[in-house]
């Protein structure tokens, strides 16, 4: 999404269709003459284009504009009742799964902490919530639902070692299906994607990417991961499997906390993930098990960890400057599965090691917070069923039924 040009051709009606949606989604409310300059369509084609949506009741009249001698501008807007989605975010330590409008609303959500994800039961819990979400809906909005989308990690169980999750369990997840575990049990369509490349999307619909339309996403969970951004597209590459930060290589750490690397090089999972502090801290004679004691140690102010978040902050940087050698992207977005001030300490630190690692021919990206924290993922389970529907992918373009 971003910067796109529709077409006037009435065989890609759909598209100029989900381009509009998309400008009012980005631009918030614009006049139709407006939208005619931000998709380069002609105001024919807007006009008819919109009272399409408007009948479909995805846009609405929101207001008039005067601005001097004539007639009020009409500004249209995105129904934000429009369309609804269930999220399901599955986590390596917990799940989330919430009930969000097309205007990413928070209707309702649900979460539950475990030691490991165990896919039967996530797939229990799941079912367990939907109705409970669709009795807040009345039979018109219910008619709205678009689906259920999953955020999750790729590779889910082949990071154990038998200290993530019970071998047994990692087995599982090499063969479970969990779009089919899902389509079995809910009448509805079920999309699933790499969460960080969703979390991604949530950012490029409702927090930074307003503003900024090519951006490394960097999310720090109890692992590490990533999504890409290019003139305004969620670029998932060919395996869906973009932006894998947790493997990208960074030089040795100096932290007392962690072993020598097996290779001359170490991994930026091992020096930039809130797992890599949880056990630096106990290397300090601190006492926390998992993110929630994390969370309550930081709001307690408990903690002293400079040496991790420099640490970190370095191999970020080393990430940030790699990258962009190959990349040539203009910001990059940073998050945090934390709430406090830990992010911008974070975020500050990097910026610094960035311009101290940076060459004369490589442009220095604007290092950005980013807007979502702990409901990125969440969110961008919940727009996938949205971006199948109505983002202005080309790709719709080559669809017999869209």
């Amino acid at each position: 999404m971003g910067q796109q040009s529709g077409s006037n051709s009435s065989g890609i009606r759909r598209f100029n269709e989900r381009l509009i949606l998309t400008m009012l989604s980005k631009h918030g409310p614009l006049s139709k003459t407006e939208l005619s300059e931000v998709t380069e369509l002609t105001k024919q084609a807007v006009v008819r284009i919109v009272d399409i949506l408007h009948e479909k009741g995805l846009v609405i009249l929101k207001s008039k504009r005067v601005t001097g001698k004539g007639r009020p501008s009409e500004l249209y807007a995105l129904n934000t009742k429009g369309a609804y989605s269930i999220g399901v975010m599955i986590g390596r330590r917990e799940v989330k799964i919430v009930l969000m409008d097309i205007g990413g609303n928070i209707v309702d959500e649900a979460i539950e902490s475990y030691g490991y994800p165990e896919p039967h039961d996530l797939v229990v819990f799941i079912t367990r919530h939907v109705p409970n979400f669709l009795g807040q809906l009345n039979n018109a909005q219910r008619q709205r639902l678009k689906g259920l989308g999953v955020a999750m990690p790729w590779f889910l169980g082949r990071w154990s070692d038998g200290k993530e999750m019970p071998v047994d369990v990692a087995q599982k997840w090499e063969s479970f299906d969990i779009k089919k575990e899902l389509e079995d049990e809910l009448n509805m369509p079920i999309y699933v994607s790499n969460d960080c490349t969703s979390a991604a999307a949530a950012e490029l619909l409702f927090g930074q990417g307003k503003k900024c339309s090519s951006y490394l996403y960097i999310y720090i969970d109890s692992f590490i991961g990533g999504g890409l951004v290019l003139k305004g597209n969620v670029e998932a590459g060919v395996h869906a499997n973009s932006a894998a930060l947790a493997s990208y290589p960074v030089s040795p750490s100096n932290s007392p906390s962690l072993s020598a690397p097996k290779r001359s090089s170490e991994i930026l999972l091992n020096r930039a993930s809130l797992m890599s502090l949880i056990d630096y801290l106990n290397f300090k004679g601190y006492e926390v098990d998992n993110l929630v004691d994390l969370q309550r140690g930081l709001d307690a102010d408990n903690f002293v960890f400079d040496e991790w978040v420099n640490d970190c902050s370095q191999a970020i940087a080393e990430l940030i400057v790699g990258s962009n050698t190959l990349l040539d992207y203009n910001a990059v977005i940073i998050d945090v599965n934390i709430t406090g001030p830990f992010l911008s300490n974070l975020t500050e630190k990097t910026e610094i090691f960035v311009k101290e690692l940076l060459e004369r021919d490589i442009y220095e990206p604007q290092i950005i917070k980013g807007d979502l924290g702990k409901r990125a993922i969440m969110m961008g389970a919940a727009i996938l069923p949205f971006y199948s529907n109505f983002a202005a992918d080309k790709s719709v373009l080559f669809k017999a039924n869209t």
